[in-house]
C-alpha cells in the first residue's frame, strides 16, 4: 500500500480551521497519513468550538464559540471535512451515531444488518471487529463511492479488563485493529485535495490501556495528547459563563476583562469544566463577582470553608502570642513564620509574579539545631489556622532515602501492583486539602524524590499515579532540616559542626551569624545534590531557629514539670511538689548537653522525676487529696531516684 504525502489542501482554505483547539487541527492535517487515532489527556472536559459566526468574526466582534463534549468537538472537525457520519461504541450504551439524522441513522442500521451479533447484548468483540473494518476498509461494487464514515471508542481503556492479561478473545480483537492499520487505504474524499482515511479513534485514560505492539512501529497509528485548556481558552470559557451574570453584564469593558482575567489566571491546571463551574459560583456567592479568587478555589479543592479566611483575624491578633507560647525562645523565627502566614491569610502568596498564582498558601523551610521547636511550631501553626494540632500531616522523611520511595508519596505508575491506590501524600492532601504538611529531616531524602516538589512549589498540584490531580493551593508546607549543624570528620563519621554552642558562640553574639551559618549550609546541600532551582523555590522562606539557652530551658523544665503536675493531679487526686533542689538538680542534668536542645530536656524530666515518681506512686498509693514533694532526685548507678514526703493539706 503507498501512503500518500501530506500536501497542501488545493480546495480548503487555511482559515477553515482558525480558532479551533491545536490537538483537532492535528487530527485533520494527519487524516491522509493516519489511520488510527489514539486520544490521551484531557479528554473528558468540554472544549471550544467556534461558531459559524466566528468565521466572520471581526476585532471589533469577537468569536463566538459553543462547548463541546469530545465526540461534538470531533464531529465538528470530521463533518467539515466532508465525513457523512462518526459512528460510536461502548459497553454500556452499545451503538450510537453522530449526527442524528436520517441518513447517518441509516448508514449504521446498515452496518450492523451485515454483522448481526453485533447488535445483540451477548456481542464479543470480535463483532466489535467486524464493524470497524466495514467502516475502515469499506467494501463496494466500483460503481458507487464509499461512504466517508469514522469509528470512535469513547471509553476504549473499559473494553478489557487487562492489557497485560489479555484472553485470547480479546488478543485477536487488538491484532484485527494492528491489522487494520497496516492494510486500510486511503479514500477519495470530496473537499480534500488528496485521500484520506476512514479513521479509528480511541479515547484512553493513559497511553498503557492498549497493548503497546499496536502503536511500537506503526507510523498509521498516533497518539494524540489532548491538554488542559490555555489561559485564552480559560478566560474565553469562564467569558462565556460570565455573560449569564447580570451583576456581570453590568459592569464596563475593562471591569469584565479584569474579572475574566482573574479567572483564568487563577484556574491555571483546572478543566475547562472547572473554569465553567467557578464561574457559575459567583452567582451564589455572598461577595459575588469579588469572590472569583474564592470560586476558583472550592472548583479545585472541593471545600466551602475557608480557615484562611475565617481566621485572618485571628492570625493578627493573636498570632505572636500563640506561636510564641508554644515555642519558647524563638521570637526572631516566630515573627518570621508569622510574616508568611499573614501573606496566606491575604491571599498575597505569589502577588508579585506575573506568571502563575496557584502556588501554595505558604511554605517554610525549618532549620537549626535539634530539639529547638521546629516539630513544635509546625503544630503550633496547624492549632492556629486549623483549630486542631492533629490536623497536620507527617512525612518522615528519613524513611525515602532510597529512590524508588519516592512512589509511595504518590502511587506507582500505571502498569505496577498498586498503581490504583493512588499516593500517601496525593491521598493525605486529597482528604485534607486544606492542611500543615510536614516533611521532617528533609536532607536524609533521596534527592530525585526533592523533585517530585518542584510540581507543587511552583504550580501547587501534583499529579498521582492513577493520573487524578490534586492541588495543594490551600496548604502550608513546611521542611525542617538539620543542615548546618553537623560535618563529615576526617575519619569519615558525623559530628556537631557546634559542639557546645556556649563556647563557640558566646554570651554577646548576634542571630544573624548563627542564621547566615545556618543559611549559606543549605544553599550549599542544595547545590551539591545539584537542585538549585528547588532552592530557587524556597526562597526567603528559610527561618533558623536558634539554641535554647539557659533562660528558655528553665521556663521548658518548669512547663514539663506543670505538665507532669496536672497528670498525677488528675490521675490520682494527688497534689504534687517538686523541691527547688530537685529542680535544680534537673535542670542542670538537662543542660549537659545543650546541642540536643528540647529533647533532652523532655528525655532527663522522664528519666529524673517521671520514672521515680510512678515507682514512688505505685508503691505507696498516696490517698487522694495527700500532698506529695519530690525534695530531691539523684542518680545513682545509672538510676534515677527521688526522696519525697506525702501529707494532707489542712482543712479549710
Amino acid at each position: 500500500m503507498t501512503r500518500p504525502e501530506i500536501a497542501p489542501d488545493e480546495t480548503r482554505s487555511p482559515d477553515d480551521l482558525k480558532g479551533y483547539p491545536r490537538w483537532l487541527r492535528e487530527i485533520d492535517a494527519r487524516l491522509p497519513i493516519t489511520a488510527q487515532f489514539l486520544l490521551v489527556g484531557n479528554t473528558r472536559d468540554r472544549y471550544l468550538i467556534p461558531t459559524h459566526a466566528a468565521t466572520q468574526a471581526s476585532e471589533e466582534s469577537p468569536p463566538a464559540f459553543a462547548r463541546h463534549s469530545l465526540n461534538q468537538a470531533l464531529w465538528s472537525v470530521l463533518a467539515r471535512s466532508g465525513f457523512v457520519c462518526m459512528v460510536t461504541y461502548d459497553s454500556v450504551d452499545s451503538w450510537g451515531v453522530l449526527p442524528d439524522t436520517l441518513r447517518a441513522k441509516g448508514i449504521l442500521r446498515e452496518l450492523l444488518v451485515k454483522f448481526p451479533r453485533a447488535e445483540k447484548e451477548t456481542r464479543e468483540l470480535a463483532d466489535v471487529a467486524d464493524v470497524a473494518r466495514a467502516i475502515v476498509s469499506p467494501q463496494t461494487d466500483g460503481a458507487t463511492k464509499p461512504e466517508r464514515v469514522a469509528f470512535l471508542l469513547p471509553y476504549a481503556s473499559r473494553l478489557v479488563a487487562s492489557v497485560g492479561r489479555l484472553t485470547p478473545q480479546e488478543n485477536r480483537f487488538f491484532l484485527a485493529c494492528a491489522k487494520l492499520a497496516h492494510t486500510a487505504n486511503p479514500l477519495e474524499l470530496k473537499g480534500r485535495s488528496i485521500p484520506v482515511f476512514n479513521p479509528i479513534l480511541w479515547v484512553l485514560d493513559g497511553e498503557r490501556d492498549v497493548p503497546h505492539w499496536l502503536v511500537a512501529g506503526n507510523g498509521s497509528v498516533q497518539y494524540v495528547a489532548i491538554p488542559t485548556p490555555t489561559v485564552k481558552q480559560r478566560a474565553d470559557g469562564g467569558h462565556l459563563v460570565l455573560l449569564q451574570n447580570k451583576e456581570f453584564r453590568a459592569l464596563t469593558p475593562p471591569d469584565r476583562a479584569s474579572i475574566v482575567d482573574r479567572l483564568a489566571r487563577r484556574s491555571e491546571g483546572l478543566s475547562l469544566t472547572g473554569v465553567i463551574d467557578a464561574a457559575r459560583l459567583t452567582r451564589e456567592l455572598p461577595n459575588g463577582l469579588d469572590g472569583i479568587e474564592e470560586a476558583v478555589r472550592i472548583a479545585k479543592v472541593g471545600v466551602v470553608e475557608n480557615p484562611w479566611r475565617d481566621k485572618a483575624d485571628l492570625i493578627r491578633d493573636e498570632g505572636y502570642k500563640s506561636l510564641s507560647g508554644r515555642v519558647l525562645g524563638q521570637e526572631i523565627a516566630v515573627r518570621k513564620v508569622l510574616d508568611i502566614l499573614v501573606r496566606s491569610a491575604t491571599g498575597l502568596t505569589g502577588a508579585h509574579a506575573s506568571g502563575n498564582v496557584s502556588r501554595p498558601r505558604g511554605v517554610l523551610f525549618l532549620a537549626g539545631p535539634t530539639g529547638v521547636g521546629k516539630t513544635e511550631l509546625a503544630k503550633a501553626i496547624t492549632e492556629l489556622v486549623f483549630g486542631d494540632e492533629d490536623a497536620y500531616v507527617r512525612f518522615d522523611m528519613s524513611e525515602f532515602r532510597s529512590e524508588h520511595a519516592g512512589e509511595r508519596l504518590v502511587g506507582a505508575p500505571p502498569g505496577y501492583v498498586g498503581f490504583d491506590a493512588g499516593g500517601e501524600l496525593t491521598n493525605a492532601v486529597r482528604r485534607q486539602p486544606m492542611s500543615v504538611v510536614l516533611f521532617d529531616e528533609i536532607e536524609k531524602a533521596h534527592p530525585r524524590i526533592l523533585d517530585k516538589f518542584l510540581q507543587i512549589l511552583s504550580d501547587g498540584r501534583l499529579t498521582d499515579g492513577t493520573g487524578a490531580t490534586v492541588y495543594f493551593t490551600e496548604c502550608v508546607l513546611v521542611f525542617t532540616s538539620n543542615l548546618g549543624m553537623f560535618r563529615t570528620a576526617r575519619e569519615g563519621d558525623h559530628e556537631m559542626r557546634i559542639a557546645n554552642p556556649d563556647t563557640v558562640y558566646d554570651a554577646g553574639r548576634v542571630y544573624e551569624t548563627f542564621d547566615r551559618h545556618i543559611k549559606d549550609a543549605v544553599e550549599q546541600y542544595f547545590q551539591d545534590i545539584e537542585r538549585p532551582e528547588l532552592l530557587n523555590r524556597l526562597g526567603n522562606n528559610i527561618v533558623v531557629l536558634d539554641y535554647i539557652n539557659d533562660v528558655v530551658a528553665h521556663d521548658i523544665v518548669d512547663r514539663m514539670i506543670g505538665k507532669v503536675r496536672e497528670r498525677v493531679k488528675r490521675e490520682f487526686g494527688v497534689t504534687l511538689e517538686v523541691a527547688g533542689h530537685a529542680r535544680d538538680t534537673i535542670f542542670a542534668s538537662a543542660r549537659l548537653r545543650p546541642q540536643l536542645g528540647g529533647k533532652e530536656i523532655d528525655s532527663v524530666v522522664e528519666s529524673a522525676l517521671v520514672n521515680p515518681l510512678a515507682r514512688y506512686l505505685f508503691h505507696n498509693r498516696p490517698s487522694a487529696g495527700a500532698t506529695v514533694t519530690v525534695e530531691s532526685v539523684v542518680l545513682e548507678g545509672g538510676i534515677w531516684d527521688l526522696q519525697a514526703t506525702a501529707g494532707h493539706a489542712p482543712a479549710m
